[in-house]
């Protein structure tokens, strides 16, 4: 394998941690690099050399072997398998384009062939253009995907979700504010207004009361989302004990304004609300910048079929995204289908652009689950010259 071959790799805190603790020795080569490697409450990622990569593998398989505590080799396990994952794939790129490393570390070393040779694990996408893709998304003035703000009020306010934040927008600007608790929430009664304000179904309702006699913000999981979006992205803000819209709310609320609003709400729920705040599974501080890629594939996908979950997921998330995490059959709640359903599909159903078709079966809502685009998706997104593909999925 070529010396110039580079992997990027990402470390959850906890198996960065056991890396420096339980693997390498002080006089490991680049150990006091590692040492002062950037480090956030999220991990950290780091771009080496891949024979580095293979000896820090090395040692981990001779700590295996000696080591006879279960739950230090559990630990030495997982993250050999992590390593290991992202190892495998610089191989097989390797394999295809000697010297030329893997398609999404993009470094100096790559040349500028690969760097903008189609490659069928990025869905045909060249190394730049899914770089670009993610760099820019559709917020960059030279974006390289477009989001369609013309849609009329009568067809959006067709999606729950959408109406049901305009629904809360438009109560507090009648009421000219809403109490806030102490805690930042809204109040009790702010709630009950909200409830009847929602339209819920008998179902919903039901639910909602099945083992609460007073009703809290955060017992409403629906209103909670929506009143942290509409904070997130600046709808509306905290003045004297209550919630108020603000002046960008106010013009985004006007009735020819509504595929404005729509825009706006799906930028702030993709990219600037934490969506792993929907699942509470560990965190991967990388996920979202990677979604436009996964737009990009499933763009892709033909509108008249449902897909399986389980089958479309390692496709449409960003090759070696999930290799921190552990994937077994006893814990699938880690595995890419699960992230794939709960921070992918779920907010794009919310907001319309995919239906969800859960599984029947017990125990498998999200791996057996069935997916479909809705007729919205392709005309939302506008995907401009060089992205414009023949669906690189079937």
């Amino acid at each position: 394998m070529s010396q110039t071959t580079t992997i990027t790799f990402f470390l959850s805190p906890i198996q960065w941690d056991w890396l420096l603790r339980d693997v390498l020795d002080p006089d490991f080569p680049l150990f006091e690099t590692l040492l002062r490697a950037p480090y956030t409450s999220h991990g950290m990622t780091m771009v080496l050399e891949a024979e580095v990569l293979n000896n820090i593998l090395t040692l981990i398989q001779n700590r295996l072997d000696a080591e006879k505590d279960l739950d230090r080799q559990h630990r030495l396990n997982l993250l050999q398998d992590s390593l290991a994952a992202m190892w495998d794939l610089v191989r097989a790129m390797e394999k295809k384009r000697p010297g030329m490393g893997n398609h999404f570390a993009f470094t100096p070393s790559a040349s500028s062939a690969f760097h903008d040779t189609s490659l069928e694990d990025l869905g045909g996408l060249t190394p730049r253009l899914a770089k670009e893709l993610c760099e820019q998304g559709w917020w960059s003035p030279d974006a390289r995907l477009l989001l369609c703000a013309n849609m009329s009020l009568a067809e959006l306010i067709t999606i729950p979700f959408f109406r049901r934040l305009r629904k809360f927008l438009t109560e507090i600007q009648d009421k000219e504010g809403a109490p806030m608790t102490a805690a930042g929430n809204l109040t009790r009664d702010s709630v009950s207004r909200m409830i009847e304000v929602f339209e819920l179904t008998d179902g919903e309702r039901r639910d909602l009361h099945a083992y609460r006699k007073v009703i809290n913000e955060e017992d409403f999981w629906t209103l909670h989302i929506i009143r942290v979006i509409c904070e997130v992205g600046g709808l509306i803000r905290k003045y004297k004990k209550n919630f108020r819209v603000t002046k960008k709310a106010a013009t985004l609320l006007i009735d020819e304004q509504a595929g404005e609003l729509y825009a706006y709400l799906f930028n702030t729920m993709i990219r600037r609300f934490n969506l792993g705040y929907l699942d509470r599974l560990p965190d991967l501080s990388q996920f979202q910048e990677f979604i436009p890629y996964s737009l990009y594939r499933l763009a892709r996908l033909p509108s008249d079929r449902s897909y399986p979950v389980k089958d479309l997921a390692a496709q449409v998330l960003f090759p070696g995204l999930m290799t921190p995490f552990e994937f077994t059959e006893t814990r699938r709640i880690h595995s890419p289908e699960f992230y794939f359903y709960t921070r992918i599909l779920r907010p794009l159903a919310d907001l319309g652009l995919v239906d969800l078709i859960k599984s029947e079966e017990p125990f498998g809502r999200v791996r057996d689950s069935m997916f479909r685009k809705t007729e919205r998706f392709d005309r939302f997104f506008i995907w401009p010259s060089g992205l414009d593909r023949e669906p690189a999925l079937h």
